[in-house]
């Protein structure tokens, strides 16, 4: 049974901000489903342990990232100054 889109986002931004407030190592499972507002039960449904929805969530940010800053368009200039003033990636 598949996550539905905006339900997979609240799940990832909740377990996001536990995993960053506490580390891998110092978040149960326990705290990832009251921050996500579901049962542990659910997370083990979607995701075959914590190591894979901790995987998931990193995925999650490097698309959130990519996407915000327009990372895939990158590689088609030639001159990274170009695509670093095209894409107002700082001061060129």
């Amino acid at each position: 049974m598949p996550l539905q889109l905006y339900e997979k986002e609240q799940i990832l931004d909740a377990c996001l901000e536990v995993f960053a407030r506490h580390g891998y190592a110092k978040t149960s499972t326990g705290m990832l489903a009251e921050a996500a507002g579901i049962s542990k039960a659910l997370i083990f449904h979607h995701f075959k342990s914590k190591k894979d929805l901790y995987l998931t969530v990193l995925d999650y940010c490097i698309e959130k990232v990519k996407s915000r800053l327009s990372l895939d368009d990158l590689s088609s200039y030639h001159d990274f100054f170009e695509a670093k003033k095209k894409n107002k990636l700082g001061k060129a």
